[in-house]
């Protein structure tokens, strides 16, 4: 846990007044053209002990609660955060289950606080650099806005739609070219921050670890089992690293504004996923095939991609979790099977684990509370859909009449419950 009172909230605070002021005084010098300015704020942005503070905090919220470590100064921890001398935290590598292919695992970077730490704060000093394409979404409403881009050029006659997604985008990068890509971060920093190849693995897969600590980029591990898997994380720039998604929409910002893109085709970016849209399929399937060719020739790549879906909007579609559908004249969104069927089984799981009879009530209550969580998250992924609200207030009832159950069983007042 990390020691928090009245000191440390009125701390933080002014570091986070502190620091969104340092990132309008860069937002405006870039804007202005006024680069050796815009340099010398993002200097002291990375050295500065607020900017470092608020990254902490972030950094800490953002991992597990059963993950987080014991902080007990986290005043002196934020100060000796140093992005220019990155760290040398053991980072696990988890390999997890792809959803598209069960049997292959798909492996991402778990950090500890410290680096993630250093991504954020690095991450952040990026951000007012970042030439981003008005058509990117992961850094502009998110998933969203990139679901209402799309309804609103299905309404507009763009219905005929290919989508195109990057193969191992993360690890297709060059680690070499990259480094050339990403001014203005000195390259020590986006070795250290960024690309990480320094830090000891630990790789993690079905309860065994094979411990990589002493092992570093080059070195002889073939006759290992795993020796694969720690060769493909080494690759271009870490899954899991809070600074890994802007880097990439960056790297991907430049191709998607060379491309010339006709009049009559619209287009959606999310991450890695492209979706065309056009009002014939030869328009279409011409930008899909243009795109491609531009993602092959990509200054820090080559990037190989694959149509994961091509046809008439019409017949229906799944893109980002969501299923479009055509009825009555109109388009709409609602979960697709998959996720529906992953909330069900999630949720049941969640309610079956608070009402197991041997926890006391506090523990079922918590756990409820959980689920409740889990409701509201889930839901706020899907807002867009007709159905959402009512399927919302379904189980978040069903969830507080088992709560109120419990409080009656026990016979404790709801007050000492919350």
């Amino acid at each position: 846990m990390m020691i928090k009172g009245k000191a440390y909230k009125k701390l933080l605070a002014k570091a986070k007044r502190y620091e969104s002021d340092l990132c309008i005084k860069m937002q405006k010098a870039v804007e202005a053209g006024d680069l050796k300015k815009a340099d010398q704020l993002l200097m002291l942005y990375l050295e500065s002990f607020y900017c470092k503070f608020v990254a902490l905090d972030k950094a800490y919220k953002k991992i597990r609660r059963r993950n987080r470590p014991a902080v007990t100064d986290p005043e002196k921890m934020a100060k000796a955060l140093n992005p220019f001398e990155g760290s040398q935290e053991v980072v696990k590598l988890l390999m997890l289950p792809r959803e598209d292919k069960p049997d292959h695992a798909r492996i991402v970077w778990s950090f500890g606080l410290e680096q993630r730490a250093l991504q954020i704060l690095v991450a952040k000093a990026l951000r007012p650099f970042a030439k981003l394409a008005e058509n990117q979404f992961l850094f502009d409403g998110g998933i969203q806005n990139a679901i209402r881009a799309v309804l609103q050029y299905l309404e507009e006659g763009y219905e005929a739609i290919v989508e195109v997604d990057i193969n191992s985008c993360y690890n297709s990068y060059n680690e070499e070219k990259v480094l050339k890509l990403l001014p203005p971060l000195p390259e020590d920093m986006v070795k250290k921050v960024i690309i990480g190849k320094h830090l000891p693995l630990s790789l993690q897969c079905s309860g065994f670890t094979f411990d990589t600590t002493e092992l570093q980029l080059g070195d002889d591990i073939a006759s290992d089992d795993f020796s694969e898997a720690i060769v493909e994380a080494r690759r271009g720039i870490p899954q899991g690293s809070s600074v890994s998604p802007l880097v990439s929409d960056m790297l991907l910002a430049t191709t998607i504004e060379q491309l010339d893109i006709p009049e009559a085709v619209r287009l959606v970016v999310y991450a890695d996923n492209f979706l065309i849209m056009a009002k014939t399929v030869a328009e279409a399937t011409t930008t899909a095939l243009a795109l491609r060719e531009a993602l092959c020739s990509h200054p820090a790549g080559p990037l190989s991609s694959r149509i994961l879906n091509a046809g008439w909007a019409k017949e229906g579609f799944p893109y980002l979790g969501h299923a479009f559908k055509f009825l009555g004249n109109k388009f709409y969104v609602e979960p697709t099977t998959e996720n529906r069927e992953k909330f069900d089984r999630t949720y049941e799981k969640l309610l079956k684990s608070a009402l197991n009879a041997s926890l006391s009530a506090k523990k079922q209550q918590g756990r409820l509370a959980k689920a409740e969580r889990y409701v509201r998250s889930w839901c706020s992924v899907f807002r867009l859909w007709d159905g959402m609200k009512e399927f919302r207030l379904e189980r978040l009832t069903h969830t507080r009449s088992l709560k109120m159950k419990i409080e009656s069983k026990f016979l404790i007042p709801p007050s000492a419950a919350e």
